[in-house]
């Protein structure tokens, strides 16, 4: 993801009016989309930010952030808390890899003798929520690297 007007041809911000379409990344299950008329006559496919569930049919002023050929929209002034959207489960790794059992309790290899049980849980729930943000900056990496090796990209 980009910065906001890092990109000459996509605009700061854009008024955006999101609809359903299906998935074709995920068969049977639709998500929110909206498209903006480019300046040169192209369409961007333009996001909601993972963390907003923008109403439907309704134009909001958005910030956008360019991603390779589309764009994620966040509302100017920040997202309402009644469209915030908490994330649930961290992203599944790309590569499927064997479970150690380790991977079951974070904390397995650690010496936690003379720690409650209520700490270690909170510890445990705190590591699996920075999980989630080293795959969120890992994703963001893999963009990168592919926004540097465009001959290598596959549509």
């Amino acid at each position: 993801m980009q910065s906001p007007g890092s990109n000459p041809g996509i605009p700061e911000q854009a008024e955006i009016e999101f609809k359903e379409q299906w998935n074709r990344a995920k068969p049977g299950t639709k998500h929110k989309i909206g498209f903006l008329q480019l300046r040169d006559g192209g369409r961007l496919a333009v996001f909601p930010h993972r963390e907003w569930n923008p109403p439907l049919d309704e134009k909001r002023l958005c910030v956008l952030f360019p991603v390779r050929n589309a764009a994620i929209a966040a509302p100017v002034g920040g997202i309402p808390a009644e469209e915030r959207v908490e994330d649930e489960l961290p992203p599944a790794p790309r590569h499927a890899r064997t479970v150690y059992r380790g991977d079951l309790d974070p904390l397995a290899d650690l010496d936690f003798a003379d720690v409650p049980d209520e700490v270690r849980r909170d510890l445990a729930a705190h590591i699996g929520s920075k999980v989630s943000l080293v795959y969120d900056a890992l994703s963001e990496l893999d963009e990168l690297v592919r926004s540097l090796n465009p001959e290598h990209e596959v549509e």
